[in-house]
């Protein structure tokens, strides 16, 4: 709610899709004679709960130590250690590499291979078409010993 107050101009509070309050801070303040958002909140959405037959429950806050025990059973087991640590650290570079050889190998491959063209015509570029009938001599002469 800290962020709320500073960055806000205008604070709405929403339950249900209904818009319980509106207003500035310093309104809202005025309004419920409050200086606490979180104690403005729970004056606002505290009756309208209890008029649906629903209890406020404010989360409790963990403390350090039950956050790090927390932690030390999630890294207890394995299936954890294996999706956070395995695969991001094991399996991405192979696979990393394995398709950076792929195409590596595809390219040299595709490098390799001689273009099969046909030509029509060709009366209007001799050039060319004497270019292309020296080359496919040259690799019909190197094919063959």
């Amino acid at each position: 709610m800290s962020e709320v107050e500073k960055l806000c101009d205008v604070i709405g509070i929403i339950q249900s899709g209904k818009l319980l309050a509106e207003g500035s801070l310093a309104s809202l303040r005025a309004k419920y004679q409050e200086q606490d958002l979180e104690e403005i909140f729970v004056k606002v959405v505290a009756p309208a709960l209890q008029a649906r037959g629903g209890r406020l429950t404010w989360p409790s806050r963990t403390s350090a130590s039950s956050t790090a025990r927390k932690l030390t059973e999630a890294l207890r087991d394995r299936r954890t250690l294996i999706s956070t640590l395995l695969v991001p650290l094991l399996l991405f570079p192979l696979l990393s590499v394995g398709f950076g050889a792929l195409a590596f190998t595809l390219l040299k491959k595709a490098e390799e291979e001689t273009p099969k063209i046909m030509l029509l015509g060709g009366a209007d570029s001799p050039g060319v078409l004497e270019a292309l009938r020296c080359r496919q001599e040259d690799r019909s002469g190197a094919r063959d010993p």
